[in-house]
């Protein structure tokens, strides 16, 4: 867990994880509206390393007392296609149920990773809508 994560430290996690998947929510905002996202204490940030260097991370938002949100949840691209994101989804869906909340819900789109949805579905998530959105990506 990483406690209070400096600002750059995240947006470096945030960057290096959802580069190449077009994540973009969060790269507006100014450092007091994210801290006031991540440093909330009812969302946990959480990294892995691997050999030393960081490897992906996960974001558990715990602010509502039924549901908990797996809010990001990544590997770095170097990291990918080894057999590590089972077991990091594994090690984020037990940090949210931790929080013994009624559910666990995750979002993923067409933007993912095409391994995602199938991966959250052997991880025991349902489908439980669908939207369409139309997004411009920034070039």
């Amino acid at each position: 867990k990483c406690e209070q994560p400096p600002l750059h430290f995240y947006r470096y996690l945030y960057n290096a994880v959802g580069g190449s998947l077009h994540w973009i929510d969060r790269k507006g905002l100014n450092d007091e509206e994210l801290s006031k996202l991540i440093h909330d204490e009812n969302v946990d940030v959480f990294v892995l390393y691997i050999g030393g260097v960081p490897g992906g991370f996960f974001e558990v938002d715990h602010r509502k007392s039924d549901e908990v949100e797996l809010k990001y949840f990544g590997l770095v691209p170097e990291f990918r296609g080894r057999g590590m994101g089972k077991w990091l989804l594994s090690e984020a869906i037990g940090c949210c149920w931790a929080h013994a909340p009624m559910r666990v819900v995750v979002d993923t789109c067409t933007l993912d990773s095409p391994a995602a949805l199938p991966l959250y579905q052997r991880m025991g998530f349902t489908p439980c809508g669908r939207e369409t959105k139309t997004l411009t990506l920034p070039r």
